[in-house]
């Protein structure tokens, strides 16, 4: 089965509050997939753009999907996706 997340619950599970999300999130099973509307990349979009801090598109698409994976993003363009509330970034190279 997959599930697509509305990003009120992608916000509840970046922010782990409530926890049952996240726990509800590991009881799935195995072979469940969970999934993030393109509504939530435009979403992402307009709020970095009403700051005055846009993103590049393709770059805001992998960060979507970090986000809808609750995936560390592994980059060493870590000024453009600091910007991404919620994201988590790694930048190895400078490790």
């Amino acid at each position: 089965m997959t599930y697509l997340l509305d990003t009120n619950i992608l916000i509840y599970l970046i922010k782990n509050q409530p926890p049952t999300i996240a726990q509800k999130v590991h009881s799935l099973p195995t072979d469940a997939k969970l999934a993030m509307s393109f509504i939530t990349w435009a979403e992402q979009f307009m709020q970095l753009k009403d700051a005055g801090t846009p993103i590049g598109a393709n770059d805001l698409w992998i960060a979507c999907h970090a986000l809808g994976e609750n995936a560390t993003l592994v980059t060493h363009n870590t000024k453009e996706f600091l910007r991404v509330k919620g994201l988590a970034v790694e930048d190895w190279v400078a490790e």
